[in-house]
């Protein structure tokens, strides 16, 4: 990993270093030769980061759009394209301000959402978290279907913090998927039930996804107004959700939950 990250600090120094060549770059017929060598580092790089954190699958869309990029001047008919010089392939990958590698997404990602990432990292280290999953224990913990019901709840609030299906799985699943096995949930359906209420997270004001981000940026609007715009789909996923656990629990004959006090304060010290 050593290797990898010197060549992410030398592939993200070059432009600092040299953005005097890289401006007069785009007054030139050609680029400097030395750009190929550091976009290979940088590029490298998120090949390995995307390998590591979205797996091969991602890996494999985006090389190949890459390679569509490079040689789809090669495939006849609707699907080819004109042939790109490796100028502008180098420009698009790397330093266009745009599409590259340093550009509109990335900053984006480092002017708004880090900002809300470690807003979020603040109050889950307060452990607001954990009283968001006692207070849904305390809600929904004595209906029927009720840790389905918690997993619902708890994961829409966990979700105004984190933003992240996976994050919410993680921190509201360990509980709740449990407790829905025991009291008559077939595995797959707990599973089912906590990842979908999980997945909502990334609708739930105010930490959303990346992609509310986006819009807000692109559209140039307020990211309030976006908030504002989620929270019509945001209440109907989260409904849908809630009116199923009950109906399925309802349907399979699984009885109430009523949490001891013991298991109620487990919730809230965890």
């Amino acid at each position: 990993m050593t290797i990898f990250t010197l060549m992410a600090l030398t592939g993200c120094v070059y432009p600092i270093i040299f953005e005097n060549k890289l401006t007069a770059m785009f007054f030139q017929a050609r680029e400097p030769e030395q750009l190929y060598i550091f976009i290979i580092f940088i590029i490298g790089f998120a090949a390995v980061l995307t390998r590591i954190r979205g797996g091969l699958i991602i890996l494999g869309i985006t090389a190949s759009m890459i390679l569509y990029l490079v040689w789809g001047h090669y495939i006849p008919g609707l699907f080819g394209h004109v042939a790109f010089p490796n100028d502008f392939i180098a420009t698009i990958l790397y330093t266009d301000l745009d599409l590259g590698t340093f550009g509109f997404y990335n900053e984006v990602n480092c002017r708004l959402v880090s900002i809300f990432m470690v807003f979020a990292a603040l109050l889950m280290a307060s452990g607001l978290g954990d009283l968001f999953t006692a207070i849904a224990t305390w809600l929904a913990g004595n209906t029927t279907g009720g840790p389905a019901k918690v997993a619902v709840f708890s994961s829409g609030m966990f979700g105004m913090l984190s933003g992240s299906p996976v994050a919410n799985v993680a921190a509201t699943g360990a509980f709740t998927i449990p407790l829905m096995k025991r009291i008559g949930y077939k595995p797959s359906m707990a599973a089912s039930v906590e990842a979908l209420a999980s997945t909502g997270g990334n609708l739930m004001p105010p930490i959303m996804g990346i992609a509310a981000f986006l819009m807000a940026e692109i559209l140039g609007i307020p990211y309030l107004r976006i908030c504002l715009a989620a929270l019509v789909p945001v209440f109907l996923w989260y409904f849908i959700c809630f009116s199923s656990v009950h109906y399925y629990a309802l349907r399979e004959g699984i009885k109430k939950w009523r949490p001891s006090r013991e298991e109620f304060m487990t919730v809230i010290k965890a």
